[in-house]
């Protein structure tokens, strides 16, 4: 009998133990919870967008002459357009984009008894930038052409040539941003009613513009 109870006490104990093994395995190696995916957030600034602008455009005209020789005319006017665009975030806070835009200025000077000047323009840009917080500072350049005009007698010729500028995009919501931005234009020479004529142009223009 109490070989018995021995060996009933021996295997309690031995049970006791176990079940405190276990409970201490539990309390020591908790079971990790699966990690959460969160996707990042897209930028201000990412997709397409359209929006309009205005502004003031300072041109220089040189035209050289046989008779006369050259001469130098500057010509002032506002101007009122367009533009489209697309950006991507290729890396946190940096943007490349492209944009395309078309302008109709009110420009002209008088010359020899004439009145000359620039129309419609336009151009086709490519756009790098870094985002800080709603603010996007880019820089743009591309192709850009112009409608150069000769009145009385009558004349015109599309002029082409490359466009460089600087700019802030500011994020006023999530969809909708505004624009402040410097281009300088360089087109090549021309030939109206036989005049040879070559411009460039300097441009500060605001803008609205909406992401979709």
């Amino acid at each position: 009998m109490k070989k018995m109870y021995f060996l009933a006490w021996i295997a309690f104990n031995l049970m006791s133990v176990s079940s405190n093994a276990t409970d201490l395995v539990e309390m020591s190696a908790p079971v990790p919870e699966p990690p959460v995916w969160n996707e990042p957030l897209p930028g201000r600034f990412e997709g397409h967008y359209i929006g309009l602008h205005v502004g003031y455009g300072w041109a220089k005209g040189i035209f050289d002459t046989c008779i006369c020789g050259s001469d130098d005319e500057e010509f002032v006017g506002k101007r009122i357009g367009g533009f489209a665009g697309r950006n991507w975030v290729v890396s946190s806070g940096y943007v490349a984009g492209v944009e395309a835009d078309l302008s109709y200025d009110w420009n002209k000077a008088p010359l020899y008894g004439a009145h000359v000047g620039t129309g419609f323009s336009g151009s086709a840009r490519m756009r790098a930038g870094y985002e800080i917080g709603n603010v996007l500072l880019y820089a743009a350049g591309g192709l850009t052409v112009a409608d150069a005009y000769v009145k009385n007698p009558n004349d015109s010729e599309v002029a082409h040539g490359w466009t460089v500028g600087l700019g802030t995009d500011w994020a006023v919501t999530d969809a909708t941003f505004v624009r402040l931005e410097y281009r300088y234009n360089k087109f090549s020479t021309v030939y109206l009613e036989g005049v040879k004529s070559a411009f460039d142009q300097d441009v500060v223009s605001i803008g609205i513009a909406n992401r979709f």
